[in-house]
């Protein structure tokens, strides 16, 4: 969907792989050949293999380069940390979509003048207005406006730890009986995750939704869940809020630059059962609270992380990079 899109704006898409694997020799080439056809003046990259290969092209080619870094660089493993600490420096700009990835950046080896916090940005009032277009009534799961709906939106993949969201919500729904949990998504871990809720004896409870757009869910949510072991700046997240969806989030340490317990949303101080049982509780017992602390949490996300305020962001790094480059 996101080619098609931007395609529509009459803008080249390339699709570049190898021979038998994305990154084989081949690839090289043929990425190589592609880059210097198109002589851009600068390149930017996204995720950890793009990351790199932008990083050896544009250092052959005299591209410069901005890389995003969208996670802590500690979960990548070692494999990868070590091919990014030495190849890292070879990027002329590095974007952290928030402050704990910036703060952990600066202890690579490259100036930290390279380094900038451009946190991810979305159209809040547009994705509002796509989730009521779109929008799933409680009819279709056989819910009413009585159940407590506890919605998760991600990949079915080890970082999202669903199967802990899954365990901490069957306790909680043994206390309040009237919860629904509702997982949206897709992956790998879908047959496991649908067997823990078999183990439990919570299917009543729990409603996967598998390969459907996200957005006509967040209206018959009551709260928004990120469980994950750890994440950048969630768009899932994001999405939520605007949304007008009360959100329960991990953060990195305790630490979240956009939730604040009782003021902006409920933090979970780790991602464990019991910290995620925790914070269901305490949503419970503050359900009357959620519109109030949803609404700070709308306006946060439209005045400082909006798609206008990070495209200015991002205008203004690739600006400066093609003044000095020239």
């Amino acid at each position: 969907p996101s080619v098609e899109r931007v395609k529509e704006r009459g803008i080249p898409v390339y699709r570049i792989t190898g021979a038998v694997m994305l990154c084989d020799p081949l690839f090289w080439i043929r990425l190589w050949r592609c880059i210097k056809s198109i002589n851009p003046d600068l390149m930017h990259a996204h995720l950890w293999a793009a990351n790199f290969s932008a990083r050896i092209v544009g250092r052959l080619l005299g591209i410069p380069v901005v890389n995003t870094i969208h996670n802590k660089l500690v979960f990548q493993g070692a494999f990868r940390n070590t091919i990014d600490f030495v190849s890292m420096p070879l990027a002329q700009a590095v974007i952290g979509v928030g402050p704990v990835i910036v703060s952990m950046g600066k202890r690579w080896p490259y100036d930290e003048k390279k380094i900038a916090c451009i946190p991810n940005g979305i159209d809040a009032d547009a994705i509002y207005k796509k989730a009521m277009s779109e929008q799933v009534f409680r009819e279709q799961f056989g819910w009413s406006a009585a159940h407590v709906v506890i919605g998760s939106v991600g990949r079915f993949e080890e970082q999202k730890n669903d199967h802990t969201l899954i365990k901490a919500f069957a306790r909680v729904h043994t206390h309040f009986t009237q919860t629904r949990l509702l997982l949206v998504g897709g992956g790998s871990l879908e047959h496991s995750l649908r067997l823990l809720v078999k183990e439990l004896g919570i299917e009543e409870a729990v409603q996967f939704v598998v390969g459907k757009t996200a957005y006509g869910y967040y209206p018959l949510m009551d709260a928004f869940v990120l469980s994950s072991h750890y994440e950048g700046l969630s768009i899932a997240l994001l999405e939520a809020i605007s949304c007008g969806v009360p959100c329960l989030s991990t953060g990195n340490n305790g630490v979240h630059e956009l939730i604040q317990t009782g003021n902006t949303g409920i933090l979970i101080q780790e991602p464990t059962q019991d910290a995620v049982y925790k914070a269901l509780n305490d949503f419970m017992l503050l359900h009357d609270k959620g519109k109030s602390i949803a609404q700070r949490a709308q306006e946060l996300v439209r005045t400082q992380y909006s798609l206008e305020h990070m495209a200015v962001s991002y205008a203004q790094v690739y600006t400066r990079l093609l003044q000095k480059n020239n």
